[in-house]
């Protein structure tokens, strides 16, 4: 299974870092796609590469062409990572959809207007992928 991933820009909360941690251990994927922003994306990558070694086959990194919210790299990083093309924010989103079977999204709260978290849900909804959204608090919301 191909497992995509969204979430806010901002610090996630432990609630959302122990779940995604606890879902990745119990259901390793074949591959991890994610975005590579500041905020959740940073921090997922960070919890892919500490599943690596536990059954996780690849991380796939789709970076965006804007580079002010990228997220940092270290050399620890870029191991056992598959690059994909810089692209603009929305563009590449949809990309992770496509590649992914079930996505995976932490958002910082409920739905607004101009989220690329809850747009990314929403290109996931019309691509029949299923969802699975951690909520600030823990909750999950699956669709």
């Amino acid at each position: 299974m191909n497992l995509g991933f969204t979430g806010t820009r901002q610090v996630t909360t432990q609630e959302q870092n122990t779940w995604l941690l606890k879902y990745m251990l119990d259901n390793p994927p074949e591959e991890f796609h994610h975005g590579c922003c500041v905020g959740a994306d940073a921090q997922a990558h960070r919890t892919a590469k500490a599943c690596l070694d536990l059954g996780l086959g690849q991380i796939v990194l789709h970076p965006p062409s804007d580079p002010r919210l990228e997220m940092e790299y270290t050399t620890w990083d870029y191991a056992n990572c598959v690059w994909w093309p810089k692209k603009p924010y929305l563009t590449r989103n949809k990309d992770i959809v496509r590649e992914c079977d079930l996505m995976i999204a932490l958002p910082d709260g409920p739905k607004r207007p101009h989220s690329g978290t809850w747009t990314t849900i929403g290109y996931a909804e019309e691509y029949k992928r299923p969802i699975m959204i951690c909520h600030p608090d823990g909750s999950i919301e699956e669709r």
